[in-house]
């Protein structure tokens, strides 16, 4: 396996899962209740239920934490990255319901990283996951 290609895999893996735990982490830090009203208020013309909106906003940081930390670690790879993917798709959904279309360009980017990733998931030799099958001598952990 090329050096250079897993080693490329690896980078990418590695930032996108810390941006993802990092995002959880800086709004749980910097106080969930700031983040939460902020984004609340960018629904509040948007025709859904209230309560079921301000659920989503509340649990995303903590959610973000436990799907960013296990792709920066590469374990359980494949299904850290599914649940990045399902994640985004509830962006995508309430951004588009806010009709934010900057926002959900962004959204996009990051799915396509996550694509990529899901792409390339044996190229994911630096991981736990390549670790834990080289131990069990299994040649497909990904």
């Amino acid at each position: 396996m090329p050096w250079g290609a897993v080693a490329a895999y690896t980078v990418l893996r590695v930032a996108f899962g810390f941006a993802m735990f990092m995002h959880g982490v800086a709004r749980l830090v910097g106080g969930i209740d700031i983040y939460a009203h902020r984004y609340l208020a960018g629904f509040a013309h948007v025709p859904l239920p209230h309560d079921l909106v301000a659920l989503v906003i509340y649990a995303i940081p903590y959610i973000e934490v436990v799907i960013g930390a296990p792709v920066v670690l590469g374990l359980l790879t494949r299904w850290a990255l599914l649940a990045n993917a399902a994640l985004l798709l509830v962006f995508i959904f309430g951004t588009g319901m806010q009709q934010s279309w900057n926002g959900v360009e962004t959204q996009l980017v990051y799915t396509f990283l996550v694509s990529l990733l899901l792409l390339g998931l044996g190229l994911n030799v630096v991981s736990l996951d390549d670790l834990a099958a080289r131990r069990r001598g299994d040649s497909d952990s990904r």
